[in-house]
């Protein structure tokens, strides 16, 4: 009887440290996507946020340049400014929580997913400043889960939407490409869901 209890413990704890070795492998404990970042945000530029000293840049989305500028009837205003300025105004000073998706390294900030809460809400601050018309879905990287609120803010003519501005690569780069309200056939490139 004693011999039989021996074995089952044995057993019982063989498969334990089956399953613990395969957990381990399966989810490494330096798995970036799945660590969370909590803390007041501080806006740096271009979609980076700053939180308990590890900058982010955000997951999703390529927000204008903030030296951009927008024409609406062949007058020049400082669109990049504003949208600093929006998303200073949403993400700035507040709480928020962010999903790592690639860790910090020496040339840049990390990749992460982030949301600040609206009363009971949890709001996807990339989200929110395409639909806002401050910052154009990145297709590439997104997989198109910002397609609807990017074509939100062009149908309701939001930011930047509402007259014609360059992409923010674009802008960088000094090509003369225009999307908007003056070239309605011009879309940005990103990728619209899958039928």
């Amino acid at each position: 009887m004693l011999d039989k209890t021996k074995h089952n413990m044995r057993c019982t704890a063989q498969t334990l440290m089956i399953i613990l070795m395969a957990t381990a492998y399966a989810f490494p404990a330096n798995a970036d996507h799945l660590e969370t970042l909590h803390g007041v945000a501080v806006v740096e530029d271009m979609g980076t946020l700053a939180i308990n000293g590890t900058r982010v840049s955000l997951w999703g989305m390529d927000m204008l340049a903030p030296d951009q500028q927008c024409w609406q009837n062949d007058e020049a205003w400082p669109c990049g400014e504003e949208a600093l300025m929006a998303l200073k105004h949403f993400a700035g000073g507040r709480i928020v929580e962010c999903e790592m998706q690639t860790a910090p390294d020496k040339d840049g900030p990390a990749l992460a997913k982030c949301y600040r809460w609206k009363r009971t809400r949890k709001i996807d601050i990339a989200e929110h400043m395409i639909a806002e018309g401050w910052a154009l879905e990145r297709g590439a990287t997104s997989g198109g889960i910002y397609y609807w609120a990017e074509q939100s803010a062009q149908t309701n003519k939001e930011g930047a939407w509402s007259g014609r501005f360059q992409t923010a690569q674009d802008w960088r780069d000094g090509i003369q490409r225009f999307v908007g309200e003056d070239d309605p056939d011009q879309q940005p490139e990103s990728d619209s869901p899958q039928e």
